[in-house]
């Protein structure tokens, strides 16, 4: 029993051993929390793929994939079309493919909605729950102070003229050029002057202009 025991020890080292070779491959860093590269996940077969993402879990300190969710990881999110935007959820966790990487999300990682508030003058700051919104550069008699200024969360449908742009887009079309995975685009608050969006605020707090605020 105990050379058996040590016998599966220094298998499951020499494992431990591979995936994080792999992993490095992956693009991943022990210590860090970054996501995996797809193109070295699509190229594994099933037995490395399920060793190298166990333990990249573990190394990220994420509950384990329940076996029955494994044939899912391939099917769903490995071989999932470019455009869709898959996830396998389970405990508090679940992993999403945006593009060509593999994400780990715990719930506490998902942002918070966007604010809805009132700005009756953009001239000044506003602070809204935790966010701080920095006072617009207008001129007092900038035509668009006449309009109703307020936050609001993104709903979908939207469109928007992002600065140095001659016409308007959707404001998903304008998330998708960003890069912005879709679980950040609910994060997103759009400022509104009237029914013209005039700025799109990031769930970092970092912030985009529309055209019309530099007319």
């Amino acid at each position: 029993l105990a050379r058996s025991a040590a016998q599966l020890a220094q298998q499951a080292r020499a494992l431990d051993s591979l995936a994080d070779d792999l992993l490095s491959r992956a693009g991943f860093r022990v210590g860090e929390v970054g996501p995996l590269a797809l193109p070295i996940l699509i190229a594994l077969d099933d037995t490395a793929l399920q060793t190298v993402v166990a333990r990249w879990l573990a190394l990220r300190g994420a509950p384990s994939l329940p076996v029955r969710y494994w044939p899912r990881l391939r099917r769903e999110l490995l071989h999932a079309r470019e455009d869709a935007a898959p996830e396998i959820r389970w405990a508090d966790a679940s992993l999403r493919r945006y593009r060509h990487t593999l994400y780990l999300l715990r719930d506490t990682d998902l942002p918070a909605a966007g604010v809805t508030a009132d700005w009756p003058d953009p001239r000044q700051p506003l602070q809204v729950a935790d966010q701080y919104f920095p006072s617009m550069q207008l001129s007092h008699d900038h035509p668009l102070l006449a309009r109703r200024w307020r936050l609001a969360p993104r709903t979908g449908g939207e469109y928007w003229q992002p600065a140095g742009r001659k016409h308007h887009v959707t404001l998903k079309h304008w998330c998708q050029e960003q890069g912005i995975p879709p679980w950040q685009r609910q994060a997103l608050t759009c400022v509104w002057a009237g029914n013209e969006m005039v700025m799109v605020v990031l769930a970092d707090g970092s912030a985009c202009s529309g055209a019309l605020l530099h007319e």
